[in-house]
């Protein structure tokens, strides 16, 4: 009896049952002539009949539209993720450009240092040479010796 599977359990849907099945007669109702005749049951049966594939169905697009949910989320991610490599590679160009400016600095700065060093070197020489009779010459300041060393 697999259509009696078919019907919900508990309750009193085994009394309803059996009670259309005395009444109308068992295979007549179940058959496809007694859908035809029997509207109302007959539309019951199919209903009870499709029931596990509009389950199916149901899962089914449940699961495509989840799927579909995480390839956005996916898109969206990349998306985020490549914007965010064009801004570090931006980042990146402008500190190499601040590194290379800092670097052409502290250039700038040893040099002076050189040349402050060479300074005293000269005027020590000068003092011993001399016993400081010369004025001593005049100390450059930073920006007066870049200017005079970048022409």
């Amino acid at each position: 009896m697999q259509w009696l599977d078919e019907l919900p359990s508990g309750g009193a849907w085994s009394l309803v049952a059996v009670f259309l099945m005395i009444v109308l007669g068992g295979p007549q109702i179940l058959s496809k002539e007694g859908a035809s005749r029997f509207w109302l049951l007959g539309r019951f049966r199919e209903w009870l009949r499709n029931r596990k594939l509009r389950e199916i169905q149901d899962t089914s697009r449940l699961a495509d539209a989840t799927v579909q949910g995480h390839r956005e989320d996916r898109d969206r991610w990349m998306a985020d993720l490549q914007a965010l490599r064009a801004e570090m590679q931006e980042d990146r160009k402008r500190f190499r450009a601040e590194m290379d400016a800092m670097e052409q600095k502290v250039d700038a700065y040893w040099s002076y240092i050189v040349f402050v060093a060479d300074y005293s070197r000269q005027l020590a020489i000068l003092a011993a040479k001399h016993g400081w009779d010369p004025p001593p010459p005049r100390l450059l300041s930073f920006s007066e010796w870049s200017r005079q060393y970048e022409d």
